[in-house]
């Protein structure tokens, strides 16, 4: 079915792939991306072979690694890259220095290695020096730096294959910084474990286990290199940690060991947190940032630091954002990708680096919707929120409809056709519907809000 739904949205972006990008993730100073007909592309410094090209040669241009079409996530650490396969396998490159690509040694691989033999990864997550990742059982695992416990296996060790992390099986999403990390489970609550300033005390502080911070219940939650951001599920948006850049947001250049809110609105939808940056979008659309704007970071125009969120431009269809050290990626609800920020290396994969937004290249996820949508049927409203309805002038029986991420994954299906749908559970984003009748399979494109 991935083969198939893909096959219907290729467009030309650069001549050597036949797909645009599904999936993408910045390092320090490097990116990783894999196109929607799960080729893998990598692109920055390669120091230490995380470009994955078998060199050590920085590479400014999008770059192919191998001939494979089965990857299907991917993330950038601080040197080092991780990527799952269809298969469940789990695959890794880059720096090993500290462990961080659990292959039981601490030697670089300039090459995607696989790790292990298990076929039952799910999900995938990088800090600066370390890497969790996720089994079909819900089971937590890392390898890597952990002096100040941000594994969270209960010690400081350094490990350099991948150990358990405690008995809980409901890890929904995680964000590892460079001494902590932070994490959401299934019903939304708050967790953070490592060291610095956790959110849990008024000071900082090490712990070496997971702990729950506060009873709220969150949206959105990014951990940055000494500092943390979150969005709680009323909307409103939280800042803690270090503060020297203005990271925080809140008009100070004070440290903060809680979390403290940033402004009265609560409309606030991501939030992602970088080396002493931070973006966020709003539900109407806009994008805002502040902290460091040494490197042109904060996508305004110029390079000054900022203590309180700016607007990045006048758009009002910024969808999500992906940052790292000091560059950043964003998707809009078309699809597209825009990239800014710090390009030394090469990682923004554009010509030169700016301090406002510039498209990626390859990088339209789904099609324009008069080029993707079916004639045959009419989706509304779109953008949606909670339900879905369809309307249909099918003349031939229905054999299944379901509905598709960008990577190509069936989210929902159903045997039956049916004119309104749920779609509550579904996370923000872009969104196939796909139905298939006896003697065609029609198409429509929908986001989710």
């Amino acid at each position: 079915m991935r083969t198939s739904l893909f096959l219907l949205l290729i467009i030309n972006c650069l001549p050597a792939y036949s797909q645009c990008l599904s999936d993408i993730d910045p390092g320090d100073n490097h990116s990783i991306a894999i196109t929607a007909g799960g080729e893998l592309l990598t692109w920055g410094y390669n120091a230490y072979g995380q470009i994955g090209d078998s060199t050590n040669a920085t590479r400014s241009a999008l770059t192919q690694i191998g001939t494979e079409t089965d990857w299907i996530s991917v993330k950038a650490g601080g040197n080092h890259s991780i990527a799952l396969k269809t298969d469940g396998s789990l695959w890794a490159w880059g720096r090993n220095v500290q462990g961080e690509l659990g292959t039981g040694n601490n030697s670089n691989k300039i090459v995607p290695t696989r790790i292990g033999s298990d076929n039952d990864w799910s999900k995938i997550f990088t800090g600066s020096f370390n890497t969790f990742a996720q089994k079909n059982d819900g089971s937590l695992w890392a390898t890597g730096y952990n002096y100040f416990g941000q594994l969270g296996d209960s010690t400081t060790s350094t490990k350099n294959s991948f150990v358990s992390i405690g008995n809980h099986t409901d890890w929904e999403y995680l964000s590892p910084g460079a001494n902590h990390t932070m994490a959401l489970k299934n019903d939304s609550t708050l967790w953070a474990w490592g060291g610095g300033f956790l959110g849990i005390s008024s000071g900082s502080f090490d712990s070496r286990v997971p702990n729950q911070v506060g009873t709220d219940t969150w949206l959105s939650v990014s951990a940055g290199s000494n500092h943390s951001t979150g969005v709680k599920s009323n909307g409103s948006l939280w800042t803690w940690g270090q503060n020297n850049k203005g990271q925080l947001g809140d008009s100070t250049l004070v440290n903060k060991a809680l979390p403290v809110q940033i402004g009265s609105d609560t409309n606030w939808s991501k939030v992602a947190a970088g080396f002493e940056h931070t973006i966020a979008v709003k539900a109407d659309g806009t994008m805002w940032s502040w902290g460091e704007g040494a490197y042109g970071q904060l996508g305004i125009g110029s390079g000054f630091d900022q203590i309180a969120p700016v607007q990045v431009g006048t758009s009002t269809d910024w969808l999500s954002i992906w940052i790292d050290e000091n560059h950043n990626v964003a998707m809009k609800t078309d699809g597209s990708l825009w990239v800014w920020g710090e390009n030394t290396y090469g990682q923004l994969g554009v010509s030169s680096g700016g301090n406002a937004p510039q498209l990626l290249a390859c990088s339209i996820l789904a099609v324009k919707a008069n080029e993707l949508n079916s004639q045959e049927f009419s989706i509304y409203p779109n953008p949606a929120t909670d339900i879905l309805h369809i309307t249909n002038n099918f003349s031939d029986q229905i054999v299944k409809v379901s509905i598709h991420d960008l990577q190509g994954r069936i989210v929902w299906q159903s045997y039956s056709l049916q004119n309104t749908f749920d779609i509550s559970h579904l996370n923000h984003g872009i969104y196939i519907l796909q139905i298939e009748t006896e003697s065609n399979t029609m198409l429509n494109k929908f986001i989710k809000h």
